[in-house]
């Protein structure tokens, strides 16, 4: 058998190369042998085991320069701009040697959110203070409200109140906008408009108080002992007369006989307003109500919230009568105006107070209008209270 001798061509490692381990594992050997031969020693720093995984690199042309990119190179420009400087091979950067080294970034302040400011109650415009003008169109247009308008004339208006607090609740508002926006307390000082009031509070009264005999005269033992005598032919103001009775007593005689259902209304105004227009409350004492819902509705009724406008006015009028009975005759015109003003001032200053201790009125504990028990702050217990309290009132 005839033997060839190995090709000259591939004797580049010597015979030594072509060893009994297989064709496969000479093959690797002789490609190892010569990418060494091919690649400068540079890239062998570190040699990868599979020539076919090493990225290829074209060997740097002997003087030119080497290309430096810029940062604001873009692929178009990195093509054509050069770098004839000197060459440093840069080295690689720690990721965590940048973060340490790098100088804090000063931190812009967080800008605090715009404090809500509350509502201001003189200012009309605030859309949150609108309700406290919902007076006004009953005011100036009480012929576009004939179901809640009782009554009006040129200078006042009867109303019946939206949320009423017991089962009669009306409020009395003036037309004259003098008096609009002025505490009532204040505004009831005015000699004059003092007296319009007073016509307005009688004629108020009586209409709240036949409301409530249409309401619960039947179920009254006052009312119902009145119809029996009336029932039997007994003329009551006969015999009043007869027992030489002036007419006033005869009518007293009569109303005594019934129920006196107008001294069942209380009158009188709040020491701190809700609503901004001049208002007196007409309201019955029962408060019974199903809008009646909170402690602060119930104590918003009762002194030292609540102020009754016939005490105030006897309480004015007694230290009006206490001064003039001795003094009057020989004080002077000047002396008698500054009296007067003393008197506007420490009012005012009472009003003033009144109004700064108004919410901690409301906060006092809960007690009966009728019997007086003491209920601390259990409103659910004084409402089931104020149920049997309202079944025995109204049967009178």
């Amino acid at each position: 058998m005839r033997t060839f001798p190995p090709p000259t061509c591939l004797d580049i490692g010597g015979p030594h190369l072509l060893s009994s381990a297989g064709p496969l594992r000479n093959a690797q050997q002789l490609m190892q042998k010569a990418t060494d031969a091919i690649l400068p020693d540079s890239h062998m720093a570190n040699p990868v085991s599979h020539p076919t995984k090493r990225k290829s690199h074209p060997p740097p042309i002997p003087g030119e320069p080497k290309r430096v990119k810029k940062d604001s190179d873009t692929p178009s420009e990195a093509s054509d701009d050069f770098n004839t400087s000197t060459h440093t091979t840069a080295q690689p950067r720690n990721a965590f040697a940048i973060l340490m080294s790098s100088s804090p970034q000063p931190r812009t302040p967080e800008t605090p959110p715009p404090q809500k400011k509350p509502p201001d109650p003189s200012n009309r415009s605030n859309p949150a203070n609108q309700w406290r003008y919902a007076f006004e169109h009953y005011i100036t247009h009480p012929e576009d409200h004939p179901r809640e308008v009782v009554y009006y004339n040129e200078n006042w208006v009867l109303i019946r109140d939206a949320y009423p607090k017991a089962s009669v609740h009306l409020l009395l508002l003036t037309r004259n906008p003098d008096f609009w926006f002025i505490h009532p307390l204040i505004a009831l000082q005015d000699a004059s408009f003092a007296a319009s009031t007073r016509t307005q509070v009688t004629k108020g009264r009586r209409i709240a108080g036949s409301e409530l005999r249409r309401l619960y005269g039947h179920e009254s033992a006052l009312e119902n002992a009145k119809a029996n005598l009336l029932s039997q032919g007994v003329d009551l103001a006969a015999e009043a007369d007869a027992s030489g009775a002036e007419d006033e007593a005869a009518e007293a005689t009569m109303a005594m006989l019934g129920r006196d259902w107008d001294a069942e209304v209380v009158v009188g105004v709040h020491a701190q307003p809700s609503m901004a227009h001049f208002h007196v409350h007409f309201i019955s004492r029962d408060l019974h109500s199903p809008a009646l819902k909170n402690k602060k509705h119930y104590n918003s009724f009762q002194a030292p919230f609540f102020v009754g406008l016939e005490r105030f006015w006897n309480r004015t009028e007694a230290g009006r009568n206490g001064q003039t009975e001795f003094e009057e005759h020989d004080m002077e015109p000047a002396e008698r105006q500054r009296r007067e003003q003393e008197k506007r001032e420490e009012l005012r200053e009472s009003v003033e107070t009144r109004m700064r201790e108004a919410p901690e009125y409301l906060k006092r504990d809960l007690v009966c209008w009728k019997c007086g028990e003491g209920f601390g702050n259990r409103f659910a217990a004084l409402k089931e209270h104020l149920e049997g309290e309202f079944e025995r009132w109204k049967r009178i």
